[in-house]
This record gives structure tokens, sequence and C-alpha cells, in this order.
């Protein structure tokens, strides 16, 4: 029986273990961030010591989704966008997510406005927090309760 040899020296069968390999090794290296401290220590790391500003930013949520799977959430941050004061980053946490933090997005002024549109997957009815960070170092917050009629349906 004759053994076919790829380009690099390495059999099909070969190639094919060592992607398996590389497969398992990126699944395992994936980081989740768990936090024994839960979502108030994590947005506590955020915010710092500084006082959030409670009415620059408006959290869009349907009240009772259908389902936790695919929960729509729209963000904006009040500011100008200007070279002297800008949203530098806009951070969303879902509280009773095992890793609360969602996302962090990003902006310089040239965006023009600090506004995201996602979709997020929450394991039950919880807290969503969004924490904006100005260039100026102060921060704005806010919160809204989702009441999700069927929870998500795996762990997060």
């Amino acid at each position: 029986m004759s053994r076919q040899i790829t380009a690099h020296g390495m059999s099909r069968r070969q190639a094919l273990r060592a992607l398996a390999v590389v497969g398992v090794a990126v699944a395992a290296g994936t980081p989740v961030r768990v936090h024994a401290a839960g979502a108030d220590g994590v947005i506590g790391a955020v915010v710092g010591g500084r006082q959030p500003d409670a009415g620059r930013i408006a959290l869009g949520l349907p009240a009772d989704p259908a389902n936790g799977n695919t929960v729509p959430v729209e963000v904006a941050v009040d500011s100008p966008m200007s070279a002297d004061h800008h949203v530098t980053a806009l951070h969303l946490f879902a509280d009773g997510n095992r890793a609360p933090e969602v996302a962090v997005f990003h902006f310089s002024p040239r965006a023009g406005q600090a506004r995201v549109e996602t979709r997020v997957r929450l394991v039950k009815s919880q807290d969503i927090v969004a924490v904006a960070e100005f260039s100026d170092g102060s921060v704005a917050l806010t919160r809204r309760r989702v009441e999700v009629s069927t929870d998500a349906s795996c762990d997060i």
C-alpha cells in the first residue's frame, strides 16, 4: 500500500489529526470571562472611583422578549463626538449571565455618533447595564430590567 505525501511532508490522516488538535487547542483557549465578583465587580472595575452620570445613555430593549436566545439591544449615548469631548468606549453587561461582560465598543470622534445595535443572549430575566467612557475621563451608566419569558437554552 503506498503512502500519499502532501506538499508539507504529511499524509492526509496526519494533516487531519493536526487540524483537529489545533481546533481543540483554539476552542480550549477561547477566553470566557467568568468573574467571581459578579457583574457588580466587573462594572465597578470599568467605572473605577468615578461618579457615573445617569442621563446620557438611551438603552432600547423590548420589555418582554419572547425568549432569551436573541434579545435586540439598542444603545445611544448623548455626546457631541468632537475632538474635545467624545465617547471612547461603550460597555454592555448582562448582570445575570455567567460571563456578564457582553460587548465593548470603541469610538473616535470620526464615528459621528455613539450608537450601536446588537443582539444578546440572556440566560434569565435580568438587568442590562450600559457604561460609556468619555474622552475627558467621565463615565455614564444606565440600567434596564428585561423580563425574559423563555430563558436561553444554554448556560452563558
